[in-house]
């Protein structure tokens, strides 16, 4: 490879290195995450982890901990016996150690009905460690609440599929469409756009060529209705030749788009692909707002993925 050709091989890089005996599927999931599988160890930050995983991930883990913490200190406290506490009622052991439990739990939250009490020295040390281990957890767990709370994200909503659709008068693009699922509103939003498709090398490996598709509009000042994304197929797309039956071969079409939120006051951005399952032939968009009679634009959130038939 010459110099030149290495030159406008990194100008194309966006960072992912794809030679590989195996054919790649995509390299970013349509929820937005990389496909990367990481092999060997890497440093480990439960901070970071609990705040990228999703709500209900969040929860359980949160949920889980809990339960661990707490039927620890009742198998403890089931240890050192109905002798070591008063308020124990119970005639088996199985109800003797749900007992210990209740009491974990409220010592835990520092609650604290008052219906057990801890007798002794060990009683009364492991039942200060479980009240000291809930303020801490309970401190954390708000803590790790307020961040994902507030931590600041994107939140768009991208149409079902890409489409081939009449573009101009004798020409054709490649489509897709989103909006800001949110009600506050976007400014400076910009977007960029690549294609990736794979060549088999002689060697039987497999490399990956990514080219950044010119769009007929890269950025916005303002995002209060849908924007749909336009590359026109011309000389320069890496779409240019493709009949109708190359679309149905491996591609992928990656998104990255960034805008200022007004109300977390910062940058957000979102990533998003496409491949060929995703793409529709011969479609457009159906038009998904209009102004009412007051005078206020109307937009249509559920029309998003909309795409009726019109023949290319």
């Amino acid at each position: 490879m010459t110099e030149e050709a290495k030159s406008k091989a990194l100008e194309k890089d966006l960072g992912f290195a794809l030679d590989s005996r195996n054919r790649a599927t995509r390299v970013i999931n349509d929820d937005g995450s990389f496909n990367v599988r990481y092999q060997g160890f890497r440093e480990i930050s439960l901070y970071q982890q609990l705040l990228s995983y999703s709500w209900r991930k969040f929860f359980l883990w949160t949920g889980l901990t809990m339960m661990a913490i707490n039927f620890f200190f009742a198998g403890i406290f089931f240890l050192i016996g109905p002798q070591h506490f008063s308020g124990i009622t119970a005639t088996d052991p199985f109800n003797e150690f749900l007992f210990y439990l209740y009491f974990s739990f409220q010592t835990f939250s520092t609650v604290g009905y008052g219906g057990i009490t801890p007798l002794g020295h060990w009683a009364n040390i492991f039942a200060t460690m479980d009240s000291l281990i809930g303020l801490l957890f309970v401190a954390m767990a708000t803590a790790l609440f307020f961040a994902r709370f507030s931590q600041p994200r994107a939140s768009l909503r991208f149409s079902k599929n890409i489409i081939l659709a009449p573009y101009k008068k004798d020409s054709k693009a490649l489509m897709f469409r989103f909006v800001n699922n949110r009600r506050h509103s976007m400014t400076e939003v910009n977007i960029r756009v690549a294609s990736r498709m794979e060549k088999k090398m002689a060697d039987g490996t497999y490399h990956s060529n990514f080219q950044e598709l010119p769009l007929e509009r890269n950025e916005i000042m303002f995002f209060p209705y849908n924007w749909t994304i336009v590359h026109e197929i011309d000389e320069e797309s890496p779409f240019y030749h493709f009949s109708k039956e190359d679309w149905k071969k491996p591609f992928e079409v990656v998104i990255l788009v960034k805008g200022f939120d007004e109300a977390y006051g910062q940058t957000v951005q979102q990533r998003m692909s496409y491949n060929e399952s995703d793409f529709l032939y011969g479609r457009k968009f159906e038009k998904m707002y209009s102004r009412a009679e007051d005078g206020v634009m109307d937009v249509f959130i559920d029309e998003l993925d909309t795409a009726g038939r019109k023949p290319l």
